[in-house]
């Protein structure tokens, strides 16, 4: 059976896909940078500990990759083959690190810890394989490339949001960070729709979509205002 090959994609179609992985770096980075900041609220963890959950992200890919993105080539669903990994993935992602805000005790924290690069994984590496769906191969070197400058640009959005605003507020850079990756997940997963004609009846991505920016706007409000409410009115009036 022949297969037709994907359409050659515009700049901004391009650009738009590459968000995806703007936002999956925006995590990867920010967990780099700030996990040993953050295990030190938790003097119980040993110093090789800390290396050891810092560098996970790599431990979790080397096996999590090949197996995953072979799985997705392989699923076939009523809504495709990547977006079941996409919706899984960054959804527990978000909800992970929105977990980790709240600097639960010290055994949950090392569970989820451990295993939310594993998360973002199931995402990110379908996410790579799609370029095989969407991008015609005399076009990939230039995707490739710019893939590269948004991956670096997620770097360094986290590491400036980690700098400028970790020790005002740990709390809103996981929510920050949290928001970052589901709506540039939202925008590839846009995107690809867009590219495969998703019908105007296509319920699940006019309803998945919605949900996923709604649940981002949630989480963004919530974590600030649960630390208001742990302010003495008092103080605050004092500070008036």
């Amino acid at each position: 059976m022949s297969v037709t090959p994907p359409r050659p994609l515009s700049f901004a179609d391009s650009a738009l896909y590459a968000c995806g992985i703007f936002g999956a770096n925006v995590v990867y980075a920010f967990l780099n940078l700030a996990a040993g900041l953050y295990l030190e609220r938790y003097p119980q963890v040993p110093t090789w500990a800390v290396g050891l959950l810092s560098q996970e992200r790599s431990l979790a890919g080397a096996v999590v990759q090949p197996i995953v993105g072979a799985w997705s080539d392989r699923t076939r669903t009523r809504i495709g083959r990547r977006k079941p990994f996409f919706i899984g993935g960054v959804l527990l992602t978000w909800a992970s690190l929105l977990f980790l805000a709240g600097f639960p005790p010290l055994v949950p924290m090392l569970i989820v810890l451990s295993i939310n690069a594993f998360f973002l994984n199931v995402a990110v590496d379908p996410y790579y394989a799609l370029m095989a769906d969407l991008v015609p191969l005399e076009q990939r070197g230039r995707v490739g490339a710019l893939l590269a400058v948004f991956n670096m640009g997620g770097q360094i959005v986290a590491t400036v949001a980690g700098l400028f605003l970790w020790d005002g507020s740990p709390e809103l850079v996981f929510v920050i960070v949290a928001t970052v990756l589901v709506v540039s997940f939202a925008i590839t997963r846009l995107v690809v729709g867009l590219l495969f004609n998703v019908s105007p009846t296509d319920i699940v991505t006019f309803s998945v979509v919605p949900a996923v920016l709604a649940l981002a706007a949630l989480g963004a409000s919530y974590l600030p205002a649960l630390r208001a409410t742990r302010i003495d009115p008092l103080i605050a009036l004092r500070y008036e």
